[in-house]
């Protein structure tokens, strides 16, 4: 049994596009100045050796660049591996570790050159992308998941990018109409496009990443398609039945994650009379409402299989309100969420024994992790009162209580600790969950 070793080039080549792949979220501060003086240095260091390659030379930048990436936060994690592996090459006692590591094969004159043309691309995560190649089963998917959020992003892009944007769905319309179904080249060429506008690869990394590979997939293809006596010839020439699923098994897509923002629409009464039961019913809409009482985003994820419409997800719907009761005692609700169409209601029954201004946060939790939360303010009143709503709008300035995790998400924690803030001034109430069977803490008030 042989060993492959990787060589130095290949070693930093792999690192540096693991890098610029995760390149939007390395630290601002604390990482990306240094690793782009450090990534522009070894450029330079590189083009200044492309026409007679200096091996010992070339050898020390790579590792010496390696150890000084390695100490910056969040590099290990992304490029441990293979930068380990280089700057391990640096110990004084080289030998068996280095040996069985890393292979001290030579680089040519154009391996420097594209090393150095990378090292000092001007925007590294479409240098990375660009690298990669679409799913050709899954080319029309990729187009309808990445056009829409390319919309949003306009805003923000040069002025020109619009007008970019409207030349590429025309084109892409114009090449749809002449070609048969079964051609899905044009998408491939619209995405390329969409590539080469700056910043786009930037700002939706992780989507392109979702529809390319490393390497090329290998497609079957007909020759003259729309031709009558070729597709006769195909016909007569195609394999069994049998066989022709087979194919169509192996280029079946993997399961991707579909997320969908949806708004929230919260139904009570801006002042509501002391101890009667009043209503609060709480919805989640693909549209903004046009009257609510709490306004916010609720992400939701989806596991969608090839062209199948993914499956409902699961929410929980938590009502934290201490200065009120619930009827039923239950405090949380749990929802049906369809991709495609607006929820079911979560309906709680409240009310309340103290008279003046009361806060109510609902908060919505998806697979053990809060996704979302929204609070209002009502008022318990000692007369009848209207059960009209009130409309608050939503502030472009706020931020939204949870930070999603992006990638890689931790498990769910043991013990969870919710706090909020309570109709006094500077006044919070606590609670305590835990879902562990071993903790008996279930939304328990703890002060």
């Amino acid at each position: 049994m042989s060993l492959k070793l990787d060589p130095y080039d290949v070693l930093l080549e792999r690192a540096m596009l693991a890098l610029y792949l995760q390149w939007p979220y390395l630290p601002r501060r604390a990482t990306l100045p240094t690793l782009e003086t450090l990534r522009k240095s070894l450029a330079a260091e590189l083009a200044g050796m492309t026409d007679s390659p200096d091996q010992e030379r070339f050898q020390t930048a790579a590792r010496d660049f390696a150890g000084a990436a390695l100490a910056l936060p969040g590099v290990r994690a992304i490029a441990g591996a293979d930068l380990t592996k280089l700057a391990a090459s640096a110990e004084t006692r080289p030998g068996l570790r280095t040996a069985l590591t890393i292979s001290n094969a030579g680089v040519t004159s154009d391996r420097v050159r594209e090393l150095a043309a990378m090292l000092d691309t001007p925007d590294p995560p479409a240098s990375a992308i660009g690298r990669r190649f679409y799913k050709n089963s899954s080319l029309p998917q990729a187009w309808d998941d990445i056009r829409p959020a390319v919309e949003t992003l306009l805003d923000r892009l040069p002025a020109d990018a619009r007008t970019e944007v409207e030349a590429i769905d025309r084109d892409l319309q114009s090449a749809l109409r002449n070609t048969t179904r079964f051609d899905v080249r044009p998408y491939e060429v619209a995405l390329l496009r969409l590539e080469a506008i700056p910043g786009v690869v930037a700002a939706l990394a992780d989507r392109f990443v979702r529809w390319k590979s490393v390497e090329k997939e290998k497609t079957l293809t007909l020759a003259n398609p729309r031709g009558s006596e070729s597709m006769i010839a195909s016909a007569a020439a195609a394999p069994p039945m049998a066989d022709l699923a087979t194919i169509d098994a192996l280029v079946v897509a993997p399961p991707e994650t579909l997320e969908v923002n949806f708004h929230t629409d919260v139904k009570f009464p801006a002042r509501l009379q002391r101890n009667k039961v009043e209503w609060l019913v709480v919805r989640l809409r693909l549209e903004e409402p046009a009257e609510t009482v709490a306004a916010g985003l609720v992400p939701v994820e989806f596991t969608q299989q090839g062209n199948e419409p993914p499956p409902p997800e699961y929410l929980t719907v938590r009502v934290l309100a201490s200065d009120f009761d619930e009827e039923t005692r239950v405090w949380e609700r749990t929802i049906t969420v369809h991709h495609d169409r607006d929820s079911d209601p979560a309906v709680f029954l409240l009310k309340a024994a103290e008279l003046g201004k009361k806060r109510i946060t609902i908060d919505f939790e998806h697979k053990g992790r809060p996704v979302g939360s929204v609070w209002f303010m009502t008022e318990v009143v000692d007369t009848p009162a209207s059960s009209a709503s009130v409309t608050l709008a939503r502030s472009p300035d706020d931020l939204p209580e949870f930070s999603r995790f992006e990638r890689n998400p931790p498990p769910p924690a043991d013990v969870q600790l919710r706090v909020v803030k309570k109709s006094g001034e500077n006044t919070l109430a606590f609670w305590l969950n835990s879902a562990h069977p071993d903790l008996p803490y279930s939304w328990q008030p703890v002060g």
